[in-house]
């Protein structure tokens, strides 16, 4: 059974924002992200298995609608981009040819261009965008989603577009050192074309929107194939192999199969370096179904591009990991806690002798239930810190601000997972906490004034985890405990 306690104490304001400050800065931050956007031009969606035009084209309106909404890039007008291919008497085939599609950008003063993919798969619908440069033929971001039925498109593609447009914001804090050519994979039995071609745009899609690598456009592979003359047989060539990396601009490439084998449906993926042909990276998915790609495909590219971790081991970020859930999903496999405690500050950011912090928030004139609560469960911490941060909590802030190990991707931990820090580093020695100390968590219960029913105050009091003991738990509203913070991220 675990201990709760609670501890009540007093409580300071925060002192109100300034207004026409917070509008200039505002203002500066909107004019910097304006300056950074890029200008996309929107192609009509391709067509991969039973899917009507009229529903392909519905579903590109439909995403260039919500791309506009979104606002992280500049969309270039419908029919300007229809107009513009019809004087460059642009074909389907010429995708392939870096020359026209640089052409074609120019003539629409765009940077990039948008592809996408409506496909079927299994009883899924699948819709897959990427952002396209035009000089590079690389992929900056991609996202795809799939869906039960066709009316699920007003649901899930804002989701799908906010999910490209983060990736391609978070494309400068990368240091992705392969690029990779997908080369279609070879498809042995088990699978229709369409089924293999459906499942290879989401491959694709998966890896480029991962970021360890930079993808080469599929096209461009598939032209540069046939302007070579490359054979199957030519893989077996590291001399051709090398001149075929070179003219497509790329230091790897992507090989894979698809087959029954053994009952199920076997899918392989290897990364081959083209000057060494060694096989640096690979991963293999097996399946009852086609249906199970959704679930599985998300791990399988994860696996091939990422290191395998155990908990104790050093992470990306120079700290430890703590937990490991087994399967990527979410954007996320690993928990990895920083490798020392961080400052300490009161609610108005004032330092407490090093020695002092809080996550507390006091919600003026509001309801409990007006507030947006935080979780306990593993793997809420990041969205626990998001909450606290925007009522001020000035240890979730300093978490989210940390910089360590080249992440900026901090956060502070739920109790769960903070649960779990104690379990698997602090009781096994690991993690430099401090002895007989307690942490605090991004976890906190919302409660009303104990001295008055008619109290304009809500309370939230924070959970804590006791580095002593069994590791009980608690809360407190207190500004002056004395509680360390240890900040987290998941990757």
């Amino acid at each position: 059974m675990v201990n709760i306690n609670r501890r009540y104490t007093s409580w300071n304001l925060p002192f109100p924002r300034r207004g026409i400050l917070f509008l200039v800065f505002a203002l500066i931050a909107c004019g910097g992200i304006f300056a950074q956007q890029l200008t996309v031009a929107v192609s009509r969606f391709d067509i991969i298995g039973e899917i009507s035009k009229e529903d392909a084209d519905g579903v590109t309106d439909l995403f260039m609608s919500e791309l506009v909404t979104n606002g992280a890039v500049r969309v270039v007008d419908r029919n300007s981009f229809d107009r513009i291919l019809q004087e460059m008497k642009f074909q389907a085939s010429d995708w392939a040819d870096k020359n026209k599609v640089a052409q074609l950008g120019k003539a629409l003063n765009a940077d990039s261009i948008i592809r996408g993919m409506v496909m079927t798969l299994g009883n899924k619908t699948v819709i897959s965008s990427t952002i396209l440069d035009i000089n590079t033929a690389q992929i900056l971001a991609a996202s795809s989603t799939s869906m039960n039925a066709m009316n699920e498109v007003f649901t899930k593609l804002p989701v799908l577009v906010k999910e490209m447009s983060t990736n391609l914001q978070q494309l400068k804090t990368r240091n992705a050192n392969l690029t990779v050519a997908i080369s279609p994979f070879d498809i042995r039995s088990g699978l229709s074309a369409d089924e293999a071609n459906a499942i290879i745009e989401m491959f694709i899609a998966e890896l480029a929107a991962d970021g360890t690598v930079k993808v080469v456009d599929r096209n461009s592979f598939d032209k540069i194939v046939q302007e070579m003359r490359f054979q199957v047989s030519d893989w077996s060539d590291d001399n051709k192999v090398a001149q075929l990396g070179r003219a497509l601009n790329a230091n790897s490439i992507v090989r894979g199969t698809m087959m029954s084998f053994a009952g199920q449906i076997v899918i392989t993926a290897t990364i081959m370096d083209i000057n060494t042909a060694q096989q640096l990276l690979s991963s293999t998915l097996r399946m009852e179904t086609v249906g199970e790609v959704f679930d599985k495909l998300p791990t399988f590219v994860y696996d091939m591009t990422h290191p395998v971790y155990e908990v104790g081991q050093k992470g990306p970020a120079g700290g430890l990991i703590f937990y490991d859930k087994g399967i990527y999903s979410d954007g996320w496999r690993y928990l990895e806690a920083a490798p020392a405690d961080i400052g300490y500050y009161d609610t108005v950011g004032h330092p407490r002798d090093g020695n002092w912090a809080t996550i507390y928030e006091i919600v003026w004139n509001q309801r409990v239930a007006d507030v947006p609560g935080t979780k306990v469960e593993v793997g809420t911490g990041k969205q626990n810190t998001a909450i606290i941060v925007k009522f001020g909590g000035t240890a979730a802030s300093y978490c989210v601000r940390y910089d360590f190990g080249g992440f900026k991707d901090w956060f502070l931990p739920s109790i769960d997972e903070l649960a779990l820090m104690y379990q698997n580093l602090y009781q096994r020695g690991l993690g430099n906490f401090v002895k007989d100390r307690s942490y605090w968590s991004s976890s906190f219960d919302q409660v009303k004034s104990s001295y008055s029913q008619t109290s304009r105050y809500d309370y939230a009091y924070a959970m804590f985890l006791s580095f002593s003991g069994n590791g009980s738990k608690g809360e407190s509203g207190s500004v002056t405990s004395g509680l360390k913070v240890r900040a987290i991220r998941q990757f």
